[in-house]
Protein backbone atom coordinates (compact mmCIF):
# COMPACT_ATOMS: atom_id res chain seq x y z
CA UNK A 1 0.00 0.00 0.00
CA UNK A 2 1.28 3.25 -1.02
CA UNK A 3 1.66 6.47 1.34
CA UNK A 4 -1.08 7.75 -0.52
CA UNK A 5 -3.02 5.41 -0.20
CA UNK A 6 -2.40 5.01 3.51
CA UNK A 7 -3.52 8.56 3.97
CA UNK A 8 -6.15 8.01 2.30
CA UNK A 9 -7.73 4.88 4.60
CA UNK A 10 -6.62 7.19 7.60
CA UNK A 11 -8.43 10.03 6.37
CA UNK A 12 -11.75 8.09 5.97
CA UNK A 13 -11.60 6.85 9.22
CA UNK A 14 -11.17 9.67 10.78
CA UNK A 15 -14.22 11.25 9.36
CA UNK A 16 -17.16 11.48 12.16
CA UNK A 17 -20.94 12.50 11.37
CA UNK A 18 -21.16 16.25 11.77
CA UNK A 19 -24.36 17.33 13.95
CA UNK A 20 -26.12 20.05 12.11
CA UNK A 21 -27.96 22.89 13.51
CA UNK A 22 -30.56 21.33 11.34
CA UNK A 23 -30.45 18.10 12.95
CA UNK A 24 -30.70 19.66 16.15
CA UNK A 25 -33.96 21.21 15.53
CA UNK A 26 -35.40 18.34 13.84
CA UNK A 27 -34.89 16.38 17.53
CA UNK A 28 -36.75 19.87 19.20
CA UNK A 29 -40.32 19.10 20.85
CA UNK A 30 -41.45 21.91 18.51
CA UNK A 31 -40.66 19.57 14.97
CA UNK A 32 -41.85 16.29 16.86
CA UNK A 33 -44.74 17.72 18.52
CA UNK A 34 -46.08 20.78 16.12
CA UNK A 35 -44.79 20.53 12.41
CA UNK A 36 -48.09 19.28 10.44
CA UNK A 37 -48.37 18.48 6.85
CA UNK A 38 -51.50 20.31 5.50
CA UNK A 39 -53.68 17.24 5.09
CA UNK A 40 -52.43 16.67 9.06
CA UNK A 41 -53.12 20.08 10.27
CA UNK A 42 -56.78 19.87 8.56
CA UNK A 43 -57.30 16.27 10.29
CA UNK A 44 -56.45 17.91 13.54
CA UNK A 45 -58.61 21.08 13.23
CA UNK A 46 -61.48 18.81 11.91
CA UNK A 47 -60.88 16.57 15.26
CA UNK A 48 -61.06 19.74 17.42
CA UNK A 49 -64.09 20.97 15.83
CA UNK A 50 -66.25 17.94 16.14
CA UNK A 51 -65.19 17.69 20.20
CA UNK A 52 -66.07 21.45 20.18
CA UNK A 53 -69.60 20.72 18.78
CA UNK A 54 -69.77 17.57 20.93
CA UNK A 55 -69.13 19.66 24.25
CA UNK A 56 -71.26 22.63 23.21
CA UNK A 57 -74.40 20.37 22.60
CA UNK A 58 -73.49 18.37 26.36
CA UNK A 59 -73.45 21.63 28.25
CA UNK A 60 -76.98 22.12 26.47
CA UNK A 61 -78.18 18.66 27.20
CA UNK A 62 -77.27 19.53 31.21
CA UNK A 63 -78.61 22.45 31.59
CA UNK A 64 -81.99 21.58 30.29
CA UNK A 65 -82.26 18.23 31.76
CA UNK A 66 -81.76 20.38 35.52
CA UNK A 67 -84.64 19.98 37.55
CA UNK A 68 -85.41 24.31 37.55
CA UNK A 69 -85.42 24.09 33.60
CA UNK A 70 -88.64 23.60 31.51
CA UNK A 71 -86.78 23.33 28.18
CA UNK A 72 -86.62 20.91 26.45
CA UNK A 73 -83.12 19.65 24.81
CA UNK A 74 -84.89 18.64 21.22
CA UNK A 75 -86.18 22.05 20.61
CA UNK A 76 -83.85 23.97 22.15
CA UNK A 77 -81.06 22.32 19.79
CA UNK A 78 -82.49 23.99 16.85
CA UNK A 79 -81.58 27.53 18.79
CA UNK A 80 -78.02 26.74 19.35
CA UNK A 81 -75.44 27.99 16.15
CA UNK A 82 -72.34 25.66 16.31
CA UNK A 83 -69.39 27.10 14.63
CA UNK A 84 -67.94 25.31 11.67
CA UNK A 85 -64.30 24.90 11.10
CA UNK A 86 -63.69 28.01 8.78
CA UNK A 87 -65.04 29.80 11.35
CA UNK A 88 -63.29 28.28 13.93
CA UNK A 89 -60.00 29.34 11.92
CA UNK A 90 -61.17 32.87 11.22
CA UNK A 91 -62.01 33.64 15.07
CA UNK A 92 -58.29 32.25 16.08
CA UNK A 93 -56.73 34.63 13.45
CA UNK A 94 -58.71 37.82 14.43
CA UNK A 95 -57.34 36.88 17.96
CA UNK A 96 -53.87 36.25 17.21
CA UNK A 97 -53.87 40.10 15.24
CA UNK A 98 -55.59 41.53 18.72
CA UNK A 99 -52.55 39.97 20.50
CA UNK A 100 -49.90 40.84 18.31
CA UNK A 101 -51.23 44.45 18.46
CA UNK A 102 -51.87 44.50 21.70
CA UNK A 103 -48.25 43.23 23.04
CA UNK A 104 -46.56 45.34 20.41
CA UNK A 105 -48.56 48.49 21.05
CA UNK A 106 -49.64 48.61 24.34
CA UNK A 107 -47.49 46.11 26.29
CA UNK A 108 -44.57 47.07 23.84
CA UNK A 109 -43.02 43.54 24.53
CA UNK A 110 -39.76 41.78 22.64
CA UNK A 111 -40.55 40.21 19.32
CA UNK A 112 -39.72 37.10 20.90
CA UNK A 113 -42.22 37.50 23.18
CA UNK A 114 -44.85 38.12 20.97
CA UNK A 115 -44.06 35.35 18.90
CA UNK A 116 -43.96 32.89 21.52
CA UNK A 117 -47.52 33.88 22.68
CA UNK A 118 -48.81 33.64 19.10
CA UNK A 119 -47.37 30.21 18.96
CA UNK A 120 -49.31 29.27 22.80
CA UNK A 121 -52.12 30.97 21.55
CA UNK A 122 -52.50 28.36 17.89
CA UNK A 123 -50.99 25.69 19.42
CA UNK A 124 -54.02 25.49 22.01
CA UNK A 125 -56.31 25.75 19.66
CA UNK A 126 -55.00 22.55 17.74
CA UNK A 127 -55.89 20.76 21.39
CA UNK A 128 -59.17 22.62 22.61
CA UNK A 129 -62.29 24.57 20.26
CA UNK A 130 -63.04 28.14 20.77
CA UNK A 131 -66.20 26.18 21.79
CA UNK A 132 -64.65 24.99 24.88
CA UNK A 133 -62.46 27.98 25.62
CA UNK A 134 -62.98 31.55 24.87
CA UNK A 135 -60.34 33.03 22.51
CA UNK A 136 -60.50 36.59 24.91
CA UNK A 137 -59.40 34.58 28.10
CA UNK A 138 -56.97 32.12 26.04
CA UNK A 139 -55.14 35.49 25.08
CA UNK A 140 -54.43 36.73 28.77
CA UNK A 141 -52.53 33.36 29.95
CA UNK A 142 -50.61 33.15 26.49
CA UNK A 143 -49.35 36.57 27.52
CA UNK A 144 -48.67 35.84 31.08
CA UNK A 145 -46.92 32.21 30.07
CA UNK A 146 -45.14 33.26 26.94
CA UNK A 147 -43.60 36.54 29.39
CA UNK A 148 -42.41 33.77 31.84
CA UNK A 149 -41.21 31.43 29.86
CA UNK A 150 -39.25 33.83 27.40
CA UNK A 151 -37.48 35.86 31.27
CA UNK A 152 -39.38 38.41 30.40
CA UNK A 153 -42.24 38.17 33.64
CA UNK A 154 -45.04 40.30 33.94
CA UNK A 155 -46.97 40.17 37.31
CA UNK A 156 -50.73 39.00 36.95
CA UNK A 157 -52.26 41.83 38.15
CA UNK A 158 -49.51 44.24 36.13
CA UNK A 159 -50.61 42.60 32.88
CA UNK A 160 -54.71 42.58 33.90
CA UNK A 161 -54.37 46.34 34.49
CA UNK A 162 -53.58 46.35 31.06
CA UNK A 163 -56.09 44.34 29.60
CA UNK A 164 -59.22 46.09 30.97
CA UNK A 165 -61.56 46.01 34.11
CA UNK A 166 -62.88 42.60 33.09
CA UNK A 167 -59.63 40.51 33.11
CA UNK A 168 -58.38 39.84 37.01
CA UNK A 169 -54.90 38.26 38.08
CA UNK A 170 -57.09 35.22 39.33
CA UNK A 171 -58.78 34.44 35.68
CA UNK A 172 -55.51 34.94 33.46
CA UNK A 173 -53.75 32.24 37.09
CA UNK A 174 -56.85 29.97 35.77
CA UNK A 175 -56.00 28.68 32.94
CA UNK A 176 -52.50 28.55 33.45
CA UNK A 177 -52.28 24.79 33.59
CA UNK A 178 -55.03 24.06 31.12
CA UNK A 179 -52.70 26.11 28.83
CA UNK A 180 -49.54 24.24 29.54
CA UNK A 181 -51.25 20.83 29.60
CA UNK A 182 -52.67 21.22 25.95
CA UNK A 183 -48.99 22.54 24.95
CA UNK A 184 -47.90 19.40 26.28
CA UNK A 185 -45.74 21.01 28.66
CA UNK A 186 -43.48 22.25 26.08
CA UNK A 187 -42.68 25.82 26.17
CA UNK A 188 -39.60 26.40 24.29
CA UNK A 189 -40.40 27.72 20.84
CA UNK A 190 -37.95 28.24 17.79
CA UNK A 191 -38.87 31.33 15.72
CA UNK A 192 -37.11 32.86 12.37
CA UNK A 193 -35.71 35.81 14.11
CA UNK A 194 -32.84 34.27 14.78
CA UNK A 195 -32.46 32.61 11.34
CA UNK A 196 -32.55 36.20 9.99
CA UNK A 197 -30.52 37.70 11.99
CA UNK A 198 -27.97 34.71 10.76
CA UNK A 199 -28.92 34.82 7.37
CA UNK A 200 -28.44 38.49 7.69
CA UNK A 201 -24.36 38.12 8.30
CA UNK A 202 -24.18 34.86 5.85
CA UNK A 203 -25.73 37.10 2.67
CA UNK A 204 -22.62 39.58 3.46
CA UNK A 205 -20.11 36.77 3.66
CA UNK A 206 -21.28 35.42 0.19
CA UNK A 207 -22.34 38.45 -2.11
CA UNK A 208 -19.84 40.71 -0.38
CA UNK A 209 -16.46 39.17 1.02
CA UNK A 210 -16.07 36.26 -0.95
CA UNK A 211 -17.53 37.98 -4.12
CA UNK A 212 -16.13 41.15 -3.80
CA UNK A 213 -16.26 41.77 -7.81
CA UNK A 214 -20.06 41.18 -7.69
CA UNK A 215 -22.03 38.58 -8.31
CA UNK A 216 -24.30 37.37 -11.70
CA UNK A 217 -27.68 38.21 -11.58
CA UNK A 218 -30.45 37.40 -14.15
CA UNK A 219 -32.69 40.50 -15.01
CA UNK A 220 -35.26 40.83 -17.77
CA UNK A 221 -35.37 43.33 -19.78
CA UNK A 222 -38.49 45.46 -19.74
CA UNK A 223 -38.72 46.74 -23.67
CA UNK A 224 -38.05 43.18 -24.77
CA UNK A 225 -39.14 40.83 -21.97
CA UNK A 226 -36.26 38.94 -22.63
CA UNK A 227 -34.07 37.59 -19.58
CA UNK A 228 -30.36 38.59 -19.17
CA UNK A 229 -27.26 37.95 -16.93
CA UNK A 230 -25.43 40.88 -15.36
CA UNK A 231 -22.64 41.02 -12.71
CA UNK A 232 -23.78 43.25 -10.16
CA UNK A 233 -22.61 44.53 -6.68
CA UNK A 234 -24.79 44.29 -3.80
CA UNK A 235 -23.82 46.39 -0.77
CA UNK A 236 -24.36 46.29 2.69
CA UNK A 237 -26.87 48.86 2.85
CA UNK A 238 -29.32 46.53 0.73
CA UNK A 239 -28.58 43.35 2.41
CA UNK A 240 -29.66 45.68 5.61
CA UNK A 241 -32.50 47.07 4.06
CA UNK A 242 -34.03 43.43 2.76
CA UNK A 243 -33.03 42.30 6.52
CA UNK A 244 -35.91 45.07 7.74
CA UNK A 245 -38.31 44.27 5.33
CA UNK A 246 -37.68 40.52 5.99
CA UNK A 247 -38.29 41.01 9.70
CA UNK A 248 -41.94 43.01 8.92
CA UNK A 249 -42.90 39.82 7.27
CA UNK A 250 -41.37 37.60 9.64
CA UNK A 251 -44.17 39.00 12.33
CA UNK A 252 -46.96 38.30 9.31
CA UNK A 253 -45.41 35.05 8.98
CA UNK A 254 -46.94 34.42 12.56
CA UNK A 255 -50.68 34.79 11.53
CA UNK A 256 -51.17 31.92 9.10
CA UNK A 257 -50.03 28.39 9.16
CA UNK A 258 -46.17 29.10 8.14
CA UNK A 259 -44.96 28.12 11.95
CA UNK A 260 -47.11 24.79 11.58
CA UNK A 261 -45.89 23.65 8.15
CA UNK A 262 -41.69 25.32 7.63
CA UNK A 263 -38.66 25.31 9.95
CA UNK A 264 -37.68 28.86 11.11
CA UNK A 265 -34.67 29.04 8.43
CA UNK A 266 -37.13 28.17 5.99
CA UNK A 267 -39.64 30.95 6.76
CA UNK A 268 -36.38 33.17 6.98
CA UNK A 269 -35.09 32.84 3.65
CA UNK A 270 -38.80 32.64 2.42
CA UNK A 271 -39.12 36.53 3.99
CA UNK A 272 -35.81 37.44 2.22
CA UNK A 273 -37.11 36.28 -0.89
CA UNK A 274 -40.55 37.66 -0.54
CA UNK A 275 -39.17 41.32 0.20
CA UNK A 276 -36.06 40.97 -2.55
CA UNK A 277 -35.75 38.13 -4.92
CA UNK A 278 -32.56 38.94 -6.93
CA UNK A 279 -30.60 38.86 -3.81
CA UNK A 280 -32.02 35.99 -2.50
CA UNK A 281 -31.68 33.94 -5.77
CA UNK A 282 -27.87 35.18 -5.74
CA UNK A 283 -26.99 34.63 -2.35
CA UNK A 284 -29.11 30.54 -2.83
CA UNK A 285 -26.97 30.27 -6.61
CA UNK A 286 -23.68 30.96 -5.23
CA UNK A 287 -24.23 29.39 -1.46
CA UNK A 288 -25.29 25.91 -2.44
CA UNK A 289 -24.39 25.58 -6.36
CA UNK A 290 -21.43 27.56 -7.68
CA UNK A 291 -19.40 28.07 -4.41
CA UNK A 292 -19.92 24.47 -4.08
CA UNK A 293 -18.10 23.58 -7.66
CA UNK A 294 -15.33 26.08 -6.74
CA UNK A 295 -14.36 24.84 -3.80
CA UNK A 296 -14.43 21.32 -4.54
CA UNK A 297 -11.89 22.02 -7.63
CA UNK A 298 -9.92 24.21 -4.96
CA UNK A 299 -9.71 20.89 -2.34
CA UNK A 300 -9.20 18.98 -5.42
CA UNK A 301 -6.01 21.41 -6.50
CA UNK A 302 -4.81 21.24 -2.85
CA UNK A 303 -4.76 17.36 -2.76
CA UNK A 304 -2.77 17.27 -5.79
CA UNK A 305 -0.02 19.85 -4.12
CA UNK A 306 0.03 18.21 -1.08
CA UNK A 307 1.08 14.92 -3.22
CA UNK A 308 3.45 16.81 -5.49
CA UNK A 309 5.14 18.00 -2.16
CA UNK A 310 5.06 14.30 -0.55
CA UNK A 311 6.90 12.86 -3.76
CA UNK A 312 9.09 15.61 -3.87
CA UNK A 313 10.43 15.38 -0.36
CA UNK A 314 10.40 11.86 -0.98
CA UNK A 315 13.00 12.40 -4.03
CA UNK A 316 15.05 14.93 -1.80
CA UNK A 317 15.90 12.38 0.97
CA UNK A 318 17.44 9.98 -1.85
CA UNK A 319 18.87 12.50 -4.74
CA UNK A 320 20.87 9.65 -6.11
CA UNK A 321 17.63 7.84 -7.38
CA UNK A 322 15.51 10.09 -8.07
CA UNK A 323 16.53 10.28 -11.93
CA UNK A 324 16.24 6.47 -11.64
CA UNK A 325 13.08 6.08 -10.29
CA UNK A 326 11.20 8.28 -12.68
CA UNK A 327 12.77 5.97 -15.68
CA UNK A 328 11.34 2.72 -13.89
CA UNK A 329 8.00 4.29 -13.26
CA UNK A 330 7.69 4.73 -16.91
CA UNK A 331 9.29 1.74 -18.17
CA UNK A 332 7.04 -0.12 -15.86
CA UNK A 333 3.44 1.54 -16.46
CA UNK A 334 1.59 -1.02 -18.41
CA UNK A 335 -1.28 -0.02 -21.25
CA UNK A 336 -3.18 -1.62 -18.59
CA UNK A 337 -2.03 0.84 -15.49
CA UNK A 338 -2.42 3.62 -17.94
CA UNK A 339 -6.25 2.21 -18.70
CA UNK A 340 -6.73 2.23 -15.17
CA UNK A 341 -5.47 5.34 -14.34
CA UNK A 342 -8.03 7.00 -17.45
CA UNK A 343 -11.11 5.19 -15.86
CA UNK A 344 -10.16 6.47 -12.39
CA UNK A 345 -9.73 10.05 -13.44
CA UNK A 346 -13.10 9.23 -15.50
CA UNK A 347 -15.08 8.02 -12.19
CA UNK A 348 -13.96 11.56 -10.63
CA UNK A 349 -15.12 13.40 -13.73
CA UNK A 350 -18.45 11.76 -13.04
CA UNK A 351 -18.56 11.93 -9.22
CA UNK A 352 -18.16 15.81 -9.55
CA UNK A 353 -20.87 15.89 -12.11
CA UNK A 354 -23.04 14.23 -9.95
CA UNK A 355 -22.41 16.07 -7.03
CA UNK A 356 -22.67 19.42 -9.32
CA UNK A 357 -26.41 17.81 -10.39
CA UNK A 358 -27.50 17.25 -6.56
CA UNK A 359 -26.02 20.48 -5.38
CA UNK A 360 -28.45 21.52 -8.37
CA UNK A 361 -31.25 19.95 -7.31
CA UNK A 362 -31.43 20.73 -3.35
CA UNK A 363 -31.36 24.32 -5.13
CA UNK A 364 -34.22 23.93 -6.94
CA UNK A 365 -36.28 22.29 -4.18
CA UNK A 366 -35.61 24.81 -2.07
CA UNK A 367 -36.49 27.37 -4.26
CA UNK A 368 -40.15 25.49 -4.71
CA UNK A 369 -40.29 25.35 -1.00
CA UNK A 370 -39.58 28.94 -0.52
CA UNK A 371 -42.11 29.91 -2.73
CA UNK A 372 -44.26 27.65 -1.44
CA UNK A 373 -43.95 28.96 2.40
CA UNK A 374 -44.62 32.61 0.63
CA UNK A 375 -47.82 31.41 -0.86
CA UNK A 376 -48.70 30.27 3.13
CA UNK A 377 -48.57 33.77 4.10
CA UNK A 378 -50.08 35.60 1.57
CA UNK A 379 -53.20 33.55 1.91
CA UNK A 380 -53.77 34.30 5.63
CA UNK A 381 -56.76 35.58 5.64
CA UNK A 382 -58.60 37.55 8.81
CA UNK A 383 -62.22 37.83 9.20
CA UNK A 384 -64.14 41.59 8.31
CA UNK A 385 -65.51 43.07 11.59
CA UNK A 386 -68.78 41.97 11.15
CA UNK A 387 -67.59 38.38 10.60
CA UNK A 388 -65.49 38.59 13.40
CA UNK A 389 -68.73 39.79 15.53
CA UNK A 390 -70.90 37.00 14.47
CA UNK A 391 -68.51 34.76 15.15
CA UNK A 392 -68.11 35.93 18.54
CA UNK A 393 -71.48 35.42 18.95
CA UNK A 394 -71.73 31.92 18.50
CA UNK A 395 -69.24 31.25 20.44
CA UNK A 396 -69.86 33.07 23.76
CA UNK A 397 -73.63 31.21 23.31
CA UNK A 398 -71.85 27.47 22.46
CA UNK A 399 -69.49 28.47 25.99
CA UNK A 400 -72.80 29.22 27.66
CA UNK A 401 -75.81 28.48 26.19
CA UNK A 402 -77.90 28.65 29.51
CA UNK A 403 -77.83 32.64 28.10
CA UNK A 404 -79.06 31.89 24.88
CA UNK A 405 -82.33 30.40 26.24
CA UNK A 406 -82.39 32.56 28.67
CA UNK A 407 -82.09 36.12 25.91
CA UNK A 408 -85.02 33.67 23.69
CA UNK A 409 -87.29 33.43 26.68
CA UNK A 410 -86.78 37.30 27.25
CA UNK A 411 -87.30 38.12 23.80
CA UNK A 412 -90.57 35.72 23.74
CA UNK A 413 -91.68 37.89 26.70
CA UNK A 414 -90.78 41.01 25.10
CA UNK A 415 -92.67 40.07 22.23
CA UNK A 416 -95.86 38.84 23.12
CA UNK A 417 -95.86 42.28 25.55
CA UNK A 418 -95.39 44.27 22.31
CA UNK A 419 -98.42 41.91 20.29
CA UNK A 420 -100.52 42.82 23.45
CA UNK A 421 -100.08 46.56 23.28
CA UNK A 422 -100.30 46.51 19.35
CA UNK A 423 -103.44 44.98 19.76
CA UNK A 424 -104.76 47.40 22.93
CA UNK A 425 -104.07 49.96 20.31
CA UNK A 426 -105.80 48.94 17.53
CA UNK A 427 -108.87 48.32 19.03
Amino acid sequence: MTKKEQQKEKGDKEKKPVTTVDDLYRHSTQYRLWSFTENQLKERRTKVNVQGKRRALKKLKVFCERDDNDHKFETSRDLLQLVSEDEELLEVNYYVDVLQKLSSQVLKLPSQVRATAVAFLKRFYLVHSVMEHHPKKVLATCLFLAAKSENCFMAPKTLAEYLGSKTTPESILELEFTLVQALSFTMLCHHPYRALHGFLFDFQGILIHRHPNGVVVTRKDESTGEKKKLRIKINKDRIMKGYVAAREWADVSLKGDTAFLFTPPQIALACFLKVDEEMTVAYLTYKFVKDQHKDRQEEGGKEEEEEEEEEDSDDEDNPETKFDNDEEKDENKTEEEKQKAKEVEKEKELEKELEKEQHIQFYKKMIKTLRSCIRTMDSVRGPTLDEAKTIDKKVHYCINPDKLLKRKRQEGADGGQHDAKKIKLEG
